[in-house]
């Protein structure tokens, strides 16, 4: 009675399927190794080598299943090791024949591929169509065709289908893909020898670039994250701000509104591209509640003024002293209020004193260019404990102007 009551319990943990939560998916099924040998090994360090950018580095959770008939790995029926951190072992020496069983594995991982807390996702990137040899998303050619927005050594590359937006895998043609190289389909090596058309993405330390030549936008927080989420949406954005934003923003960046720490500090599922903007659903949450953001975008060229604004002109208020250059609004306007400078601009632009070139040319690090704040550097986040001399302007409203 004792064993039945045990086998009976065994069966039951069996049936019961793993749990994967809201914010999360399952991966594809994953089949890397044949019990020969000493067993059935489908670990997690291997199936992620062998599959790179598909399987996040810390799963929630593992199932496994039986290739032939695809039932429950039954552990009444046969011991093995299972952990989403290690993967799934099934040791021949372990059975009473012997032998293994066949097994394919998959596991749940927070919705996207991983990329940890100080980087970014860069943009989307679709620059080969399948003519010719296949479809070639080679990181060297990408870097190439977008100067400074592609860090050097990316942490880890997201591809997917341009038709549906679906990971590459899903499309089951062979591939070749690393954070290093790109990715690569070769129509040789499919079965119809054609590739699908693919899109790539790499993560990057730090936050989103925007070199020079481009300008980072004002924040934009149009949205509370009452109702549905909260929606910081381009279309929306450029629809309230005419003229300030570009039709085809290069990267976004998003924070939280509270403490200005990048989005991704929240730990919410959220969707995030610099052609839509930053979208968090309340229903993608754990606590089906989403936080407060904001978001900016980077355009090419210079911060616009458009009809109906007028630029102030240029103030240099501040030399580079031992604590910096702070050429902030609220000084400005103390020191100058007879000039009649906008309490609220529409946004600002800084360059060089020395030969009135955008600030992005200095060189200078953690420049913080704000409407609402002004142009601040501060010499303890030089390499050289000092920053350039800078001068800046403000966007104002005419309606403003008396």
């Amino acid at each position: 009675m004792k064993t039945l009551l045990i086998s009976f319990i065994a069966l039951a943990s069996a049936a019961a399927e793993p749990s994967c939560p809201k914010g999360h998916h399952w991966t594809p099924w994953y089949d890397r190794d044949n019990p020969g040998g000493t067993g059935d090994w489908e670990t997690l360090v291997h199936l992620r080598m062998e599959n790179p950018g598909s399987i996040c580095e810390m799963p929630k959770s593992i199932e496994a299943r039986l290739v032939h008939n695809q039932q429950p790995w039954n552990p009444a029926l046969e011991i093995a090791q299972m952990s989403p951190l290690t993967g799934f072992i099934c040791k021949n020496k372990d059975q009473k024949d012997k032998y293994c069983q066949d097994y394919e594995v998959r596991f749940c991982c927070p919705n996207g591929p991983s990329c940890p807390n100080g980087h970014h996702w860069t943009s989307w990137y679709d620059r080969d169509n399948p003519s010719g040899t296949g479809d070639w998303e080679t990181l060297s050619h990408l870097r190439m065709e977008n100067p400074g927005f592609i860090c050097k050594k990316p942490n880890s590359i997201e591809a997917r289908l341009v038709l549906n937006q679906q990971p590459w895998n899903s499309a089951q043609e062979v591939a070749q893909m690393s954070p290093l190289t790109g990715f690569v389909c070769k129509n040789a090596d499919q079965n119809d020898k054609y590739c699908q058309d693919y899109e790539v993405r790499f993560c990057c330390p730090g936050e989103p670039r925007c070199p020079k030549g481009h300008h980072w936008t004002p924040w934009y927080d149009r949205d509370n994250p009452s109702g549905t989420g909260d929606w910081e949406t381009l279309v929306n954005l450029r629809a309230e701000n005419p003229g300030f934003i570009c039709k085809k923003p290069k990267s976004i960046q998003a924070r939280l509104v509270h403490n200005q720490q990048p989005w991704n500090t929240a730990m919410e599922n959220v969707q995030i591209s610099p052609l839509t903007g930053f979208i968090c659903k309340n229903a993608d949450q754990d606590d089906d509640y989403c936080q407060d953001y904001e978001a900016r975008f980077c355009c090419p060229g210079l911060p616009p003024c458009p009809t109906g604004y007028y630029w102030t002109e240029y103030y240099d208020r501040d030399d580079p002293s031992d604590t910096g250059d702070y050429e902030t609004l609220a000084e400005i306007r103390k020191e100058h209020q007879s000039d009649n400078i906008c309490e609220k601009p529409f946004n600002v632009q800084a360059r060089l004193v020395t030969n009135k070139t955008s600030w992005q040319t200095a060189g200078d690090n953690k420049i913080e260019v704000d409407k609402d704040i002004g142009f601040v550097c501060r010499s303890k986040d030089q390499p050289d404990n000092r920053c350039n001399d800078y001068e800046a302007r403000f966007c104002c409203s005419l309606g403003t102007w008396i």
